[in-house]
Order: C-alpha cells, then sequence, then structure tokens
C-alpha cells in the first residue's frame, strides 16, 4: 500500500513539473505566435515632457521557434534622422538567450546610423547541433533620441522594422538551411515621438471671491482643466499656505461631473491672513502646469471698529448740541 502511495505521489510530482515547465515558457509581445520574432517593447512613446536629446532607450528582439533551429539574423530599420544606435548585443552576453548552452559563432553587430539599420546573427557551431522548440530573446538594441519635436515639425512617427527581406533580412535557419519563419510573423515597434502641449488652467473661481473671504470661513475654488496631450488628466491639486509658503497643504481636486470643472476647498483662517495657493494639473504624458491666486481674510474687528467709530461720533455730536443747547 505505501508503494502504490508513493508512486502516485512521484507521478503527481512528475505532472506538475511537467506543467510548471510549460507555464513558465512565457511568452512576450507576439510570443505566442510560433514561428514568430518580434520586437519589445511593441511600442516606443515619448513627448517633450519625458524625453530630450540624449534620451537612451533599449529594444530587444524575441524569438518563439517551434522546430530546431541553428542561426538566425535580424536587420533591424529605424529613423536615422530621429534615433542613433549607440550599443547592440547578444541577449545573454557572450550568445544569445535563445542559444545559452551552445557554442556558437559570435559576430559584431553592422550598425548604419547614416541610412538606419542594424544588421545582427548568431549560428551555432557544429553540424549536428540544434535549439529545439524555444521562447528566448536573441538580441538588443540601444538608442538615443537625436532630434526633438518643435513647433515647426510638432511630432515623428514611425517604426523600427525588421520586416526587412531577402539574405540581408530577418530570419531563422535549421540545420539543414531551411528557413523557418515568414515575413507575416515578423513583427515590428511602433514609435512616435511628439510635442508635448500642457494642460490648459482655465476659469478659476472661489466663493467667496477675493475681496469677501471672512474671518473663519471656507473657500471654495473650482478650475477648468483641459487636456492638450491626449493621454487625459492624471490628476489636479489644490496646494494652498497661509504663511508665504514656510509650510503648505495640498488638497485633491474632484471632477464635478455636473458642471464639468475641478472643486477643492481651502479651510477658514483668522482675519488678516494672507492665504496663497496654486492649481496644479498634470497629464498622463507627463505634462505640467499650474496657476496661482491669493486673498486676504478680512479681519472680523472691522465691522466692530466702524461701529465703535460711529457710536464715538454720535456722542461728540451729542456733547456738541448739548454745549449749543447750554449756551
Amino acid at each position: 500500500m505505501r508503494r502504490i502511495v508513493c508512486l502516485t505521489i512521484i507521478t503527481l510530482l512528475l505532472v506538475s513539473a511537467m506543467a510548471l515547465s510549460f507555464s513558465t515558457r512565457s511568452v512576450r509581445g507576439q510570443g505566442s505566435l510560433l514561428d514568430s520574432m518580434w520586437v519589445s517593447p511593441s511600442a516606443v512613446n515619448y513627448s517633450t515632457n519625458n524625453a530630450t536629446v540624449g534620451t537612451l532607450f533599449n529594444l530587444t528582439v524575441w524569438a518563439n521557434m517551434e522546430n530546431g533551429t541553428y542561426d538566425w539574423q535580424v536587420t533591424m530599420n529605424f529613423d536615422a534622422a530621429v534615433f542613433q544606435e549607440v550599443a547592440a548585443g547578444y541577449s545573454a552576453g557572450a550568445t544569445s538567450a535563445y542559444f545559452a548552452g551552445h557554442q556558437t559563432i559570435p559576430v559584431t553587430p553592422v550598425v548604419d546610423n547614416v541610412g538606419g539599420s542594424i544588421l545582427f546573427g548568431e549560428s551555432l557551431i557544429g553540424a549536428t547541433d540544434y535549439v529545439p522548440e524555444e521562447n528566448a530573446s536573441l538580441m538588443y538594441a540601444e538608442f538615443n533620441i537625436t532630434t526633438m519635436p518643435t513647433t515647426t515639425t510638432p511630432s515623428y512617427f514611425g517604426v523600427f522594422d525588421i520586416n526587412a527581406s531577402g539574405t540581408t533580412g530577418t530570419f531563422f535557419d535549421d540545420v539543414y538551411g531551411n528557413t523557418i519563419v515568414s515575413a507575416a510573423n515578423l513583427y515590428d515597434a511602433n514609435f512616435t515621438l511628439s510635442l508635448a502641449v500642457p494642460p490648459t488652467i482655465s476659469s478659476v473661481t472661489q466663493v467667496p471671491d477675493v475681496n469677501n473671504v471672512n474671518d473663519s470661513e471656507a473657500v471654495a475654488v473650482s478650475a477648468n482643466v483641459t487636456d492638450n496631450s491626449g493621454t487625459g488628466i492624471a490628476n489636479v491639486t489644490l496646494v494652498y499656505s497661509c504663511n508665504g509658503w514656510t509650510n503648505n497643504f495640498t488638497v485633491a481636486m474632484s471632477l464635478n461631473s455636473t458642471t464639468g470643472l475641478y472643486d477643492g476647498t481651502i479651510p477658514g483662517y483668522i482675519g488678516g491672513t494672507v492665504v496663497y495657493y496654486v492649481i496644479q494639473a498634470y497629464d498622463y504624458s507627463g505634462g505640467f502646469n499650474v496657476r496661482g491666486e491669493y486673498y486676504t481674510v478680512i479681519p472680523e474687528y472691522t465691522v466692530l471698529s466702524l461701529l465703535l467709530i460711529m457710536i464715538a461720533m454720535l456722542a461728540v455730536a451729542i456733547l456738541i448740541a448739548r454745549k449749543k443747547h447750554g449756551k
């Protein structure tokens, strides 16, 4: 009985291990398709909010092959007017992750920063060696941004293209020299580089208005915030100070679905306090704008002072009248 239980446990462990091995063969990007190659990330999106000339980023080429493979080659075309390649190499150092653990013939990437292309590849050593079904990375390429959008040219867009054809193109071969990936299963990466316009803050109102805030009276602030980036408004905050910005406090402004305005409230302060506040608006591309205002809280004693003055004047008038009457 114990032997049967042990065999059952071993069988379950083996099945679990096999299931785990299949589950850990994770796919990335377009890797769910067999016999495919793709660039990751599949989209490179920058704007003047989050990039400048010299900003660096990496792209990685992946492959998912069903049958035994012997060599690969990638040609990646790019817009040399906007980007320059600064580094490229195998994804696992001396070899690609795809051919890790095998002897390979390493080559040096051929880079053309004028025409905009990288040619790179790798081959196993030995007529009988091959890599069975695998899903792993091949190479990386690092680029920097050399041109930023302006008001004259507000955007650049295109692809990092690995769909080149022919012997100088992108392919995977088996040990017999047969190409086992077609152009239909090569997936590029798109890029956009745009001139960012920050959010617009307009129609700022406060209740009570700047001339009528009384002692300890809360102030409701509202503003219209417009997204100009196409990414949407990430957050709007109300930052205020009652001591010349020695200290400040932040209140999240909420979107009023009825008015379409963002609302926030500043608590009441004692008379004579000068309250400074700014509205800060961010979009999802990192665009930022700010609008500032201030008001002075009317002292509570002002009305009382006027009343006392009026009483004093009335008393003086009465005394004068009495003196005249006494004469």
